[in-house]
């Protein structure tokens, strides 16, 4: 619904085990996925369960540090997703967190940030823990943030 399409270019922050990444890496052609994570040891079960796909796929895995974030960068990404990282980032990290995955953007990418709500233990009740005002603090000049029922919709100003 947002746009992504077989030939761009997508990236997912804080890919983990490649679940969510795999209905995506089977979308796209080959060699138009990258997926990112703290360390290889979240990765490596996607790894053994899709070796094959992966391969055929020429999906490019790598450990976040400023290294892989300016290459992958430099690749210009359509889309940059992060998919059930949010609600791990303690409130003392959002800026950081914000800050690095929009090191990967350019004018034309579009950023898609999952919210959902978690449980609080005591009280059984849902609730995100930020809100758009929270992500939109930390955005590089001239990006804004939209709130969805997914979560956060971050383009730049000049996006079509």
């Amino acid at each position: 619904e947002l746009g992504l399409r077989p030939e761009h270019l997508c990236v997912e922050y804080g890919c983990g085990s490649l679940w969510c990444g795999e209905p995506v890496i089977r979308y796209l052609q080959p060699g138009r996925y990258v997926g990112l994570d703290v360390t290889d040891g979240f990765y490596e079960f996607g790894r053994r369960r899709l070796g094959r796909l992966l391969d055929e796929r020429r999906v490019r895995l790598a450990v976040i540090s400023r290294r892989s974030l300016a290459e992958t960068a430099a690749l210009q990404p359509d889309f940059v997703f992060a998919h059930r990282v949010l609600h791990h980032v303690p409130p003392r990290g959002l800026a950081r967190f914000v800050r690095s995955i929009c090191s990967l953007l350019n004018e034309r990418t579009v950023l898609v940030i999952e919210n959902a709500p978690r449980p609080k233990r005591r009280e059984n009740i849902t609730r995100a823990r930020y809100v758009g005002a929270d992500i939109e603090a930390y955005l590089p000049r001239g990006w804004i943030c939209r709130p969805h029922p997914f979560g956060f919709l971050i383009t730049h100003r000049d996006a079509g």
